[in-house]
């Protein structure tokens, strides 16, 4: 649980950011050429927030974690293009691609720890049945 608050609490924080300045985000978004910026500025605000709310308490964490993870891969390689940059910014992006890098990888950790604790709990389950 511990690891699910963790990752969850940088997408809340970055959801609501984005909740408070959603104009600067939608401007953002249409200048990476982005269609329907505003649309999409709401959508990825419900993703941060609503994924990340549903993650801490457990519901849909397969599914929760693959989308945050989908999110973060796609905010890399839309956002933190370290090999399109001038060499002024490359260490900054660089660091940021792969500080997502990282954050996919605890989310991978997050499902994999719900998967094993779920074939545990059926393992378990199964035992005591035919005991």
């Amino acid at each position: 649980m511990a690891a699910r608050v963790l990752i969850a609490i940088l997408f809340i924080y970055s959801g609501f950011g984005k909740l408070m300045a959603p104009d600067t985000v939608a401007t953002r978004l249409s200048d990476a050429g982005f269609p329907l910026a505003a649309v999409a500025t709401y959508v990825t605000i419900a993703i941060e927030i609503g994924a990340s709310i549903a993650l801490i308490f457990g519901y849909r964490v397969l599914a929760c974690c693959s989308l945050l993870a989908g999110f973060t891969l796609m905010t890399s390689l839309f956002f933190h293009q370290f090999w399109a940059v001038d060499a002024a910014q490359r260490t900054g992006q660089t660091i940021n691609f792969l500080k997502n890098l990282s954050i996919i990888g605890g989310l991978w950790f997050v499902t994999r720890s719900t998967l094993e604790t779920r074939s545990l709990a059926r393992g378990i389950a199964c035992s005591a049945e035919a005991a």
